[in-house]
């Protein structure tokens, strides 16, 4: 299960229709350069990112025998 903040980024509009190519990289960006003082949303929201990154990168390194899905409910 991943989530909604691994792609959305504020200055979208609301009719957008996300898709498999949306990453929320605005919060990796604010965590870099922020650090420690980053508001815990971007810190939410980056880690969610990050962790479904990780995901595919997995899917497409070792290319297990399963079938994997993430789901980014809104």
């Amino acid at each position: 299960m991943s989530s909604v903040a691994a792609i959305t980024t504020p200055e979208r509009k609301e009719s957008y229709i996300y898709t498999e190519a949306d990453w929320n990289t605005q919060s990796g960006e604010i965590i870099a350069a922020k650090g420690k003082e980053t508001p815990g949303r971007h810190i939410y929201s980056g880690s969610k990112a990050a962790a479904e990154r990780v995901f595919w990168n997995f899917r497409d390194e070792k290319k297990p025998t399963f079938t994997m899905t993430a789901i980014n409910p809104w």
